[in-house]
């Protein structure tokens, strides 16, 4: 006995030495982990912001060359009026004055052909050169053309082309050789210290780098396809974090690399850290002898009996326990005392325990399907209040459009009728440019009034009128371009329906609006008339394109839009109108014919509308 207890000792030791120290090590590993990822974490973070540093660097860069070679364009346009033959080899010089970073700048006709030059060009000729590039993009598309960077070891430099468009026709082409030496510039103030970063082409050619770029920076490069952030392990045995973005307007690369942190290295160039973890172990081990000495040793026995009684207890031999005389008179004594009278009742009290468990599952069931309801419920209040604090803000933010633009639009309206009234001038270019003011004032008209009918919240109106009657003042009044020609077929009877007038004009408007838009401007559109029973449809068709099953699912939601130009709201309106006057809003479209809206409103009896729609 005398053994067996001295080793019982022994082992208690060993166990409250591990349970010390190895909860200890781990939390250190664990918090040095944490350290790690946080550290790892933010130079990611710091790296990516380094990646978007340099894509605004570079497009901001190209966008100032860009719009530079457009206002030469727009001046000459508008001060060249009565010149013939182009640009000449003059106004390239005048521009290479005023731009010091030009190389070279020339003017290429509709056919390709390089009409005026200053300096050296250097379009490389060939299948796939800059020179049958810049004709493709510029001439052919009439699209902006970014050439490849050329480093002949003195400049760094790069073509930039425009196409020169007189009424949307291409007449040829603004092409530029400009010395970039002030992107890199602007690039390399954001890195210091030991960051690397390059520009590649999207085939790894180096365009420029802060460092020489090794072979292993390449295969990071490559591996790298995918993926805009990754840990690297390179040939020198360190580890290294790199992140790489896109710019879209070139197609480069920008690869940002920079050393990873060890965890080893949060610890052992650490001191302080060392010497609180040396201290906290050897205060450890201390602590578990002398508690060792004074409480467990004379535990060991009394435990012992305690753990054979227990043991008689897990078998269910209630009857065969020690008797409390047994018992040392110490606090151990004292518990196993209590040990032996809780088992007394132990038995009984595990029946009543097995009956509680079952009363209790059968409550938490009842309280699970309770809680879901309540849960459910607690959803459907929230997205409904979420929704309308959202459109009691668009509605805030529409007063404030009507007031603060629609004012101005009014102010610039009448001042370019004016300005043209007094100008009365024959010059065509004038004369579009006022169309173009008057477009873009009627275009912004119309997106406020998408903005004010899909966030406006007022009380309705309701009144009777006939349908037909209805549909005819709406098109009388509505203006619509010279090549829609419009089909309208009403049904013979003209049915009455109670509805708000102002509410329902403006979506039947919107209807028209979005067919005519649909056709781009020419086509059939066609509106009119069915009545049934109970119900009328007024309905709207147009030439267009048609739309997919993913499109027309998404339609209706408000901002949601295919257009150029558009605020997606339109038939978010029409839904919106439709459902305040009680009615049902239908669309049918097949991809290449066209597509037809339908809206069904309730036809009036005596005044008093029907309580159910059917076509």
């Amino acid at each position: 006995m005398p053994v067996k207890s001295k080793s019982l000792f022994y082992a208690i030791v060993k166990v409250l030495l591990l349970a010390a120290l190895i909860p200890a090590a781990v939390s250190g590993f664990y918090m040095m982990e944490m350290d790690s990822r946080i550290i790892k974490t933010e130079l990611i973070d710091k790296q990516s912001f380094m990646n978007i540093t340099v894509e605004n660097s570079v497009r901001s860069y190209l966008g100032r060359k860009r719009g530079m070679l457009r206002s030469f364009l727009s001046l000459y346009e508008i001060f060249a009026n009565d010149r013939q033959g182009g640009i000449v080899k003059k106004d390239l010089a005048a521009i290479t004055r005023i731009n010091p970073d030009i190389i070279a700048i020339g003017f290429m006709d509709a056919n390709g052909v390089m009409k005026a030059s200053e300096g050296t060009l250097d379009l490389s000729p060939g299948r796939s050169g800059e020179l049958n590039a810049v004709k493709y993009l510029c001439i052919n598309k009439g699209e902006d053309y970014i050439g490849v960077i050329k480093d002949d070891g003195a400049v760094r430099s790069m073509i930039i082309a425009v196409p020169y468009k007189v009424k949307d026709a291409v007449k040829g082409a603004l092409v530029a050789r400009f010395d970039i030496a002030e992107m890199f510039e602007s690039i390399s103030e954001n890195f210091t210290g030991d960051v690397f970063y390059g520009l590649f082409t999207q085939d790894g050619k180096v365009l420029t780098s802060s460092q020489p770029v090794t072979e292993d920076i390449k295969n990071a490069f490559v591996k790298m396809q995918g993926r805009s952030s990754r840990e690297f392990r390179f040939s020198d045995g360190k580890k290294y974090i790199v992140t790489v973005s896109m710019i879209s307007a070139t197609g480069w690369v920008v690869y940002v690399q920079q050393r990873s942190v060890p965890r080893s290295a949060l610890f052992f160039k650490n001191y302080y850290a060392m010497l609180i973890a040396a201290a906290m172990i050897i205060f450890v081990i201390i602590f578990v002898l002398i508690l060792s000495k004074i409480a467990i040793k004379p535990i060991v026995e009394p435990v012992k009996m305690l753990e054979e009684a227990a043991d008689k207890i897990s078998r269910g031999k209630y009857d065969s326990l020690p008797e409390p005389e047994q018992m040392s008179d110490n606090e151990v004594g004292d518990l196993g005392r209590a040990f032996i009278k809780m088992a007394a009742s132990l038995k009984a009290q595990s029946e009543e325990i097995h009956v509680a468990k079952e009363e209790l599952a059968d409550e938490n069931t009842v309280l699970e399907k309770r809680v879901d309801e309540r849960t459910r419920q607690l959803a459907h209040t929230t997205d409904a209040l979420v929704k309308r604090e959202r459109l009691a803000a668009i509605g805030e933010m529409a007063s404030i459009i009507s007031h603060e633009i629609r004012n101005p639009l009014a102010v610039i309206s009448n001042s370019a009728k004016l300005i043209k009234a007094l100008c009365n001038s024959s010059n065509p270019k004038l004369a579009k440019q006022f169309e173009i003011i008057d477009s873009e004032i009627k275009q912004a008209n119309r997106i406020v009034e998408e903005v004010l009918g899909y966030a406006r919240d007022r009380k309705q109106i309701l009144s009777e009128v006939g349908i037909n009657s209805y549909i005819k003042d709406i098109l009388s009044i509505q203006s619509l371009p010279e090549k829609i020609k419009v089909e309208t077929a009403y049904d013979e009877v003209d049915a009455p329906v109670r509805i708000d007038l102002e509410e329902m004009k403006q979506a039947v408007i919107n209807l028209l609006n979005n067919a005519v838009d649909a056709m781009n401007g020419s086509g059939t559109l066609g509106i009119g008339t069915k009545v049934g029973k109970t119900a009328v449809c007024v309905y709207v068709c147009d030439e267009g394109a048609g739309m997919g099953a993913d499109t027309l699912m998404k339609i209706f939601t408000p901002f949601f839009t295919m257009k150029a130009r558009g605020t997606g709201l339109g038939l978010a309106v029409v839904k919106k109108a439709v459902a305040n006057n009680r009615g049902k809003l239908f669309v049918e479209s097949v991809k290449g014919k066209g597509s037809k809206f339908m809206i069904f409103l309730r036809k009036s009896e005596n005044g008093k509308t029907s309580q159910n729609i059917n076509s």
